[in-house]
Formats: C-alpha cells, sequence, structure tokens
C-alpha cells in the first residue's frame, strides 16, 4: 500500500502517487503504518493542525520519528521499502531524510 500524508495536495496529482491513500493527520499515517502494510510512504511536514496546548508536534517530521523509533524497538518491524518527503519545508525535509538514512541503517544492521 502507497500512504501519502499531505492537508491539501492530492497524491492524483503526482506520478506514482495516482493509487495512494491520502491521509491529513500525522495519527491517521501512524495508524497505517502500525499495520505493517505500507510498502511506499511519502511525507509533507507542515500540515496545519493544532498542536494542543503541551502536546506533541502534529507534522509529517513526527511521522518520520515515530517509523524511526518503531524499528528501532522492533526487531520484526519492517518499514516501507520507499520512504519520501515531498514537503516544501527545507529544514523538515532535512530532518525527514536524516530520520530514513537512520531508518536504512537500523534495518541493514538487523
Amino acid at each position: 500500500m502507497k500512504l501519502w500524508l499531505n492537508d491539501v495536495r492530492n497524491p492524483k496529482h503526482y506520478d506514482d502517487w495516482e493509487d495512494a491513500v491520502w491521509v491529513t493527520t500525522p495519527e491517521e499515517a501512524i495508524d497505517y503504518l502500525d499495520t505493517g502494510r505500507v510498502t511506499h510512504l511519502s511525507l509533507d511536514n507542515d500540515l496545519g493542525l493544532d498542536y494542543g496546548v503541551d502536546g506533541p508536534p502534529r507534522d509529517g517530521y513526527s511521522v518520520a520519528k515515530w517509523l524511526e523509533q518503531r524499528v528501532a524497538d522492533d526487531d520484526l518491524f519492517m518499514p516501507p521499502d520507499v520512504l519520501e518527503a515531498h514537503t516544501a519545508n527545507s529544514v523538515a525535509r532535512q530532518k525527514m531524510l536524516a530520520a530514513f538514512r537512520s531508518i536504512r541503517l537500523l534495518v541493514k544492521q538487523r
């Protein structure tokens, strides 16, 4: 399954993502990722979501961090084969790409 996280951009307008499941919140993305059935993941960062008073960030990077932690904690969990960041936020993109590199390294070290 392909998974696309974005608040406004429809995956149908992007090559290779036309058939992706479109989610708009980190919580939805994590629910899908937790099933282990996601093969392709593409993340936007700035989702226009309210963080709440003391809540954690609700952005694409939080999904990348969750995925990295899940791979580190569970040797049986396999992350998606394809990990992409389609965010225009250059700082968040670099952080996501670093998390993706870490995920690949963790899998390779198993």
